[in-house]
């Protein structure tokens, strides 16, 4: 089952699915949550928990504070706006950038496909899979082979298919 959650992003509404391994019919929380505001027209790829409380995204814009040179980063946000914290710095635009990323549905870890060197691992900048647990610790490269362009994370975050 597949279960939209909304969210409001520099002032246009955006829905996205998370599945589901429950049988569940109705959302977890019994509602759709509505995640509050991030000012940005640069946004892509959101992903959620299965609980619809925490945000993944990808952004060229500077939510945080923290992402001066525009490059696409990986931030992530509880649902009622707090926590927002970007995850990764990969350089310059022109070091490299992050083409998708997955949220583990309990929450604990966000899977992404990159071509930038965040561990020391990528010199060459091939598109290689990476993982980090959602306060931003345990960064690592999951790949060396590649290219690859996409995975994600079961719900418990031990496993990554690709």
């Amino acid at each position: 089952m597949r279960l939209p959650v909304t969210w409001t992003f520099g002032g246009r509404q955006t829905s996205a699915c998370r599945g589901s391994r429950s049988s569940a019919s109705t959302h977890p929380t019994g509602s759709l949550p509505r995640f509050s505001t991030v000012d940005t027209t640069a946004t892509l790829g959101p992903t959620v928990t299965d609980d619809g409380q925490t945000l993944a995204f990808l952004s060229r814009s500077d939510p945080a504070g923290t992402n001066g040179d525009g490059s696409v980063e990986l931030f992530v946000m509880n649902s009622d706006g707090s926590g927002l914290l970007q995850l990764t710095d990969t350089g310059t635009p022109r070091d490299g950038t992050i083409l998708s990323a997955n949220v583990a549905g309990g929450g604990s870890r966000i899977v992404f496909a990159s071509n930038t060197d965040p561990t020391g691992g990528n010199p060459s900048h091939d598109w290689q899979l990476f993982v980090v647990d959602t306060d931003g610790s345990s960064l690592l490269q999951l790949t060396s082979a590649g290219p690859v362009y996409w995975g994600d994370v079961s719900d418990d975050g031990a496993r990554v298919v690709y």
